[in-house]
């Protein structure tokens, strides 16, 4: 799908999170840079850029990241690129913009948001392994609930 972009819209506590789908270049960074103007000019203060769900993104995205980087320092606001995959980080790190980001105290969050989904994942395939083992073992033996995680507060 040439030319456009899909982009989820989600909120962390006082955060909005834009989570692009699909191919960043040329023809869809205009939808983008709509989409990511109509949050700021809402007056938007934290903004995560969750590019975990991209397969390509092209020099032309900087721009769009400089610019939200910038209406935010503007506003005393918070700004943060998450899950770049390395195809990814690496086109932002050969124009130099990780180490400028960095350097005006803006975070990069590599795979904090993927970890905390792979964690709940988890936690879900235990409790439904915790279900099974329970409707299969007899009464009189070990009880599932003696196996939790540290993670998993249990059923």
């Amino acid at each position: 799908m040439t030319g456009t972009i899909r982009i989820d819209v989600d909120h962390e506590r006082e955060t909005l999170i834009l989570t692009p789908r699909g191919r960043l270049d040329t023809t869809s960074t205009a939808d983008f840079e709509r989409q990511v103007m109509v949050h700021l000019g809402k007056g938007a203060t934290r903004l995560a850029l969750d590019f975990d769900h991209l397969d390509f993104v092209s020099s032309s995205a900087l721009r769009i990241v400089l610019i939200a980087a910038k209406v935010l320092r503007a506003r005393q606001g918070r700004f943060a690129l998450c899950n770049l995959k390395a195809h990814v980080s690496e086109v932002f790190r050969i124009l130099g913009v990780l180490a400028f980001m960095a350097g005006l105290g803006y975070s990069i969050l590599l795979r904090a948001r993927a970890n905390q989904r792979q964690l709940g994942t988890l936690s879900t395939q235990l409790r439904t392994a915790r279900q099974i083992q329970q409707s299969l073992l007899p009464p009189e033996s070990v009880h599932p609930s003696t196996l939790n995680s540290a993670h998993d507060p249990g059923p």
